[in-house]
């Protein structure tokens, strides 16, 4: 497993944090797509804030996430999807500028180690918020 997260920071040192990377750690993933995802989301979740401060990274996936520019991405659509699916599912508005962060601080720690985990978990989590209007929707891990 080591091995493994020492050769994604030695893909990601080599490939900076450019598609080229994502495309490694996360098959399938349109970077386009994804701010396309987040654009049309904006309108009223724009205000919703990432989960993760890249400025004070606490856990290793955090580090892993905010230096790939695709997972960092990922994360932010994941969280503004999430908040749209509670809100939808609830009928109820939230704190926006406090989103539930328990999935990436929780989840994705606990249960990833390198960026393709990160990368097929923010799928799931972000296919199951948004269904169909999901960029992920219908791939395969």
């Amino acid at each position: 497993m080591r091995r493994v997260l020492l050769l994604s920071l030695l893909i990601l040192s080599f490939g900076g944090v450019t598609g080229r990377a994502l495309a490694v750690d996360c098959p399938n993933v349109d970077v386009d797509k994804v701010k396309r995802a987040i654009g049309e989301l904006s309108e009223f979740y724009g205000d919703v804030p990432s989960c993760l401060d890249c400025q004070r990274q606490k856990k290793a996936i955090e580090r892993l996430i905010c230096q790939n520019s695709g997972l960092r991405l990922m994360e932010v659509l994941d969280t503004k999807a999430a908040v749209y699916a509670y809100e939808n599912a609830t009928k109820t508005e939230t704190v926006h500028s406090k989103p539930d962060c328990s999935f990436v601080h929780k989840e994705l720690s606990n249960n990833c180690a390198d960026a393709v985990c990160v990368c097929a978990n923010l799928k799931e989590h972000t296919n199951d918020s948004r269904g169909g209007e999901s960029p992920y929707y219908g791939e395969t891990r």
